[in-house]
C-alpha cells in the first residue's frame, strides 16, 4: 500500500507522511520524489526545514538536475529583500505551475506552526479544488510528535492518503546487512469516501528504494492465521440459547392473563348456570352521581 501512495497520480491527491523523532520520514519522502522525477513528472519542492543542498543529498544526478527547489530555509521571511518569501507564495498560490505538477512540502509542520491549522487546511482544500484544472498533487512531511493528536486528526482528514511511520516493535535482526525496519500504517481515502487501512514493514535503503517486507501488527489487525475462536456466549449470566426441554416447558406454561378457549367456556358456563342460561348486571348508583340526560358530559354548568 505504501508503493501505491508513491505511485499515485490522481489530480488533487494530498499525501502526508507522518514521522517522529524515533522514526524519520524524510528518506521515504525523497524516495517518492525521486520516483516521480524518473517518471517524467514536474516536481517542485518547498524546502523549509533543510537547505536545498541537504535535501538533494542522496538523490541521483539526473533527479537533482530536474528538481525545482524553492529555498525557504536560508531566508524564510525574506528579510534580505527581493522576491516574496516561499511562505507568502504558498499562501497566495504562486507555487503552482501551469501544468500537472507534484508540490512537495518539507515540511507541513513548519507551516502549521507559523500559519496555524485553519489556514493550512483551507489552503490544502483550495489546492484540491483547483487540481481539476491544474492537475496538481501535494506530498508533505508531517512531524507527529510536534502536534497534539486532535490536530493530527484534523489535518489527516484533509489528506487523501496518510502514512504514519513508527518504530518496529520487533527486536533488531543481526547479520542481515539491512537497516532496521519501520512500521508504516497507511490510510487511503478513495474518491467515494471509502477508507483502506494497511500496516506494513518497510525499509528505505541507501539508494532510496522502498522495500516492503510483510504486513505488520496494528491495533485493528493481528498476525495472519492467529485468530482465536472465542465463544461470545461464554461466561454470561444468562443463556442465549433455549434447549428442547426449556422450549416444551415454555409452551406448556399458562400465563395468568391468557385464558385458553376451554377455560373460558367453562367459566362462562359456571357464571350463567349452565348451557343456555342468561346473565344479569347489577348496578348501584353512587350517592355522588348526578346524571343529567341533557348534559351527559357535565360541561354546560359554567
Amino acid at each position: 500500500m505504501v508503493e501505491r501512495v508513491g505511485a499515485a497520480r490522481r489530480p488533487g491527491a494530498v499525501s502526508l507522511l507522518a514521522d517522529s523523532l524515533q522514526c524519520e520520514g524524510r528518506s521515504l519522502l525523497k524516495s517518492f520524489v525521486s520516483r516521480a522525477v524518473l517518471r517524467g513528472e514536474s516536481v517542485r519542492v518547498l524546502a523549509l526545514e533543510v537547505s536545498p543542498e541537504e535535501f538533494v543529498c542522496g538523490l541521483d544526478e539526473e533527479v537533482r538536475g530536474r528538481l525545482q527547489i524553492d529555498d525557504g530555509f536560508t531566508d524564510p521571511l525574506c528579510w534580505g529583500g527581493g522576491d516574496p518569501s516561499p511562505l507568502e507564495r504558498f499562501v497566495s498560490g504562486q507555487l503552482e505551475g501551469p501544468g500537472p505538477q507534484l508540490l512537495v512540502l518539507d515540511s507541513l509542520s513548519w507551516l502549521l506552526l507559523r500559519l496555524g491549522p485553519v489556514a493550512v487546511c483551507q489552503r490544502l482544500r483550495q489546492l484540491q479544488r483547483g487540481a481539476r484544472h491544474t492537475g496538481l498533487r501535494v506530498l508533505g512531511l508531517l512531524h507527529a510528535d510536534l502536534h497534539p493528536p486532535r490536530l493530527l486528526e484534523v489535518v489527516g482528514q484533509s489528506a487523501s492518503a496518510l502514512v504514519t511511520l513508527t518504530t518496529d516493535p520487533r527486536p533488531p535482526r543481526l547479520g542481515h546487512g539491512c537497516p532496521p525496519h519501520a512500521v508504516a500504517t497507511t490510510c487511503i481515502t478513495g474518491p467515494s469516501g471509502r477508507v483502506t487501512r494497511t500496516v506494513e514493514y518497510i525499509t528505505v535503503d541507501e539508494g532510496l528504494h522502498v522495500r516492503v517486507s510483510g504486513e505488520g501488527i496494528g491495533p485493528e489487525r493481528g498476525p495472519q492465521g492467529d485468530v482465536s475462536s472465542v465463544d461470545p456466549a461464554a461466561n454470561l449470566t444468562f443463556n442465549l440459547r433455549v434447549t428442547a426441554e426449556e422450549r416444551r416447558a415454555r409452551e406448556g406454561l399458562v400465563l395468568p392473563f391468557h385464558l385458553p378457549p376451554a377455560r373460558k367456556a367453562s367459566l362462562l358456563q359456571a357464571a350463567g348456570g349452565g348451557a343456555g342460561g342468561g346473565g344479569r348486571i347489577f348496578y348501584t348508583p353512587d350517592t355522588g352521581d348526578d346524571f343529567d340526560p341533557e348534559d351527559p358530559d357535565d360541561d354546560l354548568d359554567i
